[in-house]
């Protein structure tokens, strides 16, 4: 008898509460006091007012096109030059191969497959979008992936004894097109120096935008010295690069 004193206390509990939150229902509201989303009020900028707004020097266009050709690589090539002293090894490389270009205006002269090439890969912008036209002057798009691979030929550090890819302490620049919303209606679009580790970039199949060089940059060795490289470029199977890169005199890492 006890267990039903109990159990009958509970049950009114349980099936009360049931029946009172379902009288929520009937006094949902119909929505007709309901606050509207406020809308703040929008402006139409000209496009001078658009260039003032960043800076009254910049280069903005409205454009057709940013990317101005497309490249299947077929080689890489190491750059020899000086550069003033930096925190890292610059190897700076140079991509290769026939290239499919085009103006920034649909009506400029265009190689056969340009236009095609061009909204495949997203080219397509209107009215309100502007680039930058040093960006426009310098992109190439490469068709083909490229992975890089840079072995030390010497005794680099306790983790990387001669033969070992250097690729965990090494970085890649490259160029990487951004398009993001701005004043009023414009949209802008431009190209930013981007560096990933180099095995992550090789392990991602991001698009290679190139400008006019593109730079490995090498971490120094554990103890000032000579040192050699090997560095090795490939698009799949086909080997696009296959470099010594001898006697090159590093500081120590600091």
């Amino acid at each position: 008898m006890k267990k039903l004193l109990i159990f009958l206390p509970v049950f009114a509990f349980v099936f009360g509460c049931g029946k009172h939150n379902d009288d929520y229902k009937e006094n949902i509201p119909n929505g007709s006091h309901a606050y509207p989303p406020k809308e703040e009020p929008t402006k139409t900028y000209s496009l001078d007012e658009l260039r003032a707004f960043y800076d009254e020097d910049a280069d903005l266009k409205v454009c057709d096109y940013f990317i101005r050709g497309y490249r299947t690589v077929t080689s890489v090539n190491v750059i020899y030059r000086e550069e003033p002293p930096k925190e890292t090894y610059h190897i700076s490389i140079e991509m290769n191969g026939p290239t499919i270009s085009g103006g920034i205006y649909k009506s400029d002269p265009s190689d056969d497959g340009f236009k095609e090439l061009a909204e495949a890969n997203g080219e397509v912008f209107g009215e309100n979008d502007a680039i930058t036209h040093y960006c426009a002057e310098k992109t190439i798009m490469s068709l083909n992936n490229v992975k890089f691979y840079l072995y030390a030929l010497d005794d680099y550090d306790e983790k990387h004894p001669a033969g070992s890819l250097l690729n965990d302490i090494c970085g890649y620049w490259y160029g990487k097109r951004f398009r993001r919303p701005s004043i009023g209606q414009w949209y802008i679009t431009s190209l930013s120096y981007y560096r990933n580790k180099l095995d992550e970039f090789n392990a991602s199949d991001e698009t290679l935008i190139e400008t006019t060089w593109s730079v490995i940059d090498v971490e120094y060795p554990a103890l000032a010295g000579t040192y050699s490289f090997h560095l090795i470029a490939k698009s799949g199977e086909e080997v696009l690069c296959d470099k010594i890169i001898e006697n090159v005199e590093l500081p120590a890492r600091r």
